[in-house]
């Protein structure tokens, strides 16, 4: 075009979660010729782009900013491929947010008596199982956030929970080093199948753990530098695996016991 021809041009907002344009804005008075930059000022909500000159454009309106984060830390965060959301836990708020939009959907405030520090589904993912730094462990409606039931409680923070689909039980793990199975078959209550070992248990704080049908052993990994592996089914101790640094993660693969 001839660049002393006065003309309209056009610029566009778009929502990268959702990849679609959300507002369009255009300067009547400006020259017709690339934009050199584009700079986003989110405390008054103002796009300045620039050309020979500088234009400034309002978002407008009084129409609140949809959150798309948190207001504390996450804790932990969860997918659940039945509903598209994904599960976020904070404190001891629990939100649900949409997957695919990334708008929040529902928020359960205060549903625990302290700090959440694990959650993990159960095979339908209809019901969330939720461990704090108390030591309790109970199941949620994953729909309204209603408490079902309580398990048994360890005496200090949960640091991981496991649900195996196939037995229908939850694993909880704490930072008393104990190692404990519990029915979750049961709608009104939690029952203590078996616990691990306690002769052989960790040395120092259970910090992570896994689970693998396949092989059916439980690996947990702690801070006094070593990781075991536990029968499911006896609760006895089938390996111990020293490592050169406190452990904080760890995956077991199936056929390799």
């Amino acid at each position: 075009h001839d660049p002393n021809v006065w003309a309209c041009w056009c610029g566009q907002v778009w929502d990268l979660r959702s990849f679609k344009c959300v507002q369009t804005f255009s300067d009547e008075n400006a020259v017709t010729q690339n934009v050199g930059a584009f700079e986003h000022c989110p405390s008054i909500r103002r796009i300045v782009s620039a050309t020979k000159k500088l234009s400034a454009f309002d978002q407008g309106g009084d129409k609140q900013l949809t959150k798309v984060s948190d207001d504390v830390p996450i804790t932990c965060a969860l997918f659940n491929s039945t509903s598209m959301t994904i599960l976020t836990a904070s404190g001891r708020t629990v939100k649900i947010w949409n997957a695919l939009t990334g708008t929040l959907l529902r928020v359960y405030r205060d549903v625990t008596e302290s700090d959440i520090t694990s959650v993990c589904l159960d095979d339908r993912q209809r019901k969330f199982i939720a461990g704090e730094t108390n030591g309790s462990v109970r199941v949620y409606n994953y729909a309204n956030g209603a408490v079902m039931k309580s398990m048994v409680s360890h005496t200090r923070e949960v640091s991981k929970l496991l649900y195996c689909n196939e037995l229908k039980v939850v694993i909880s793990c704490s930072w008393d080093r104990s190692i404990v199975v519990h029915d979750e078959m049961d709608p009104e209550k939690g029952v203590v199948l078996r616990m691990m070992d306690h002769l052989r248990a960790h040395d120092a704080d259970v910090s992570c753990a896994d689970w693998n049908h396949a092989v059916s052993v439980v690996a947990t990994g702690s801070s006094d530098k070593t990781v075991r592996g536990w029968d499911l089914e006896t609760g006895k101790l089938e390996a111990l695996l020293p490592h050169p640094a406190e452990v904080v993660a760890v995956k077991v693969r199936g056929g390799c016991r």
